[in-house]
């Protein structure tokens, strides 16, 4: 899919403001945020799971208290900035729809290679028979709903003729966030590692 010149300049400008926030969060950052999200449906199509994604990122400890400090709240800012900032560069990528002679000149430096590809569906097969079997039940609602979104991305990038590797990283990042707490059976021993060893290959 491509985007009109303006549209993806927009996303850009977006990424150079987000540069210059911080360093916790406030009203720019408020600000930032409602403006970005309009970017982001006005680009992409709804249902897309990067608006639910980005719609989550906190730049806000997790818990606030008397004994909250300044660098926990600069810290929470940081990690949010660094996982918007990441978002809004796959989601450039993804628009613009690289052409493989516009990527890098080293093999598989943007799209999965074919080995890469083949774990990622042993990946993708084995989440489904453990949701299947009930193993990530425990999930809070917001939580599945999350991991039934990345889930569908991953899949959707198995069959795309020019899977990227930096939505797939992305999509892998947050499935393994998600499934961390609850690796037991089939996620322990067999889905875990194998997500681990693709995110390091990526």
């Amino acid at each position: 899919m491509r985007v009109v010149a303006n549209e993806a300049e927009l996303i850009k400008r977006r990424i150079r403001e987000l540069d210059a926030l911080g360093p916790q969060f406030d009203e720019r950052v408020r600000s930032w945020t409602d403006a970005t999200a309009a970017t982001l449906f006005r680009v992409l199509p709804a249902g897309h799971p990067t608006l639910m994604r980005f719609s989550k990122i906190s730049y806000t400890p997790d818990v606030v208290s008397d004994a909250t400090t300044t660098k926990n709240w600069a810290d929470a800012f940081d990690s949010g900035r660094q996982r918007a900032a990441a978002m809004l560069s796959t989601v450039l990528e993804e628009l613009t729809d690289l052409e493989p002679d516009e990527a890098p000149a080293a093999p598989g430096a943007v799209f999965l290679t074919a080995a890469e590809i083949g774990r990622l569906e042993d990946v993708t097969r084995r989440l489904r028979v453990a949701i299947d079997d009930g193993q990530l039940d425990e999930l809070p609602g917001d939580d599945r709903r999350e991991l039934d979104a990345e889930l569908a991305t991953l899949e959707a990038q198995q069959r795309s003729s020019r899977p990227k590797r930096s939505i797939v990283k992305l999509a892998l990042t947050t499935v393994n966030s998600l499934i961390i707490g609850v690796a037991g059976g089939v996620l322990g021993n067999e889905v875990t590692p194998i997500v681990n060893d693709l995110l390091q290959r990526l």
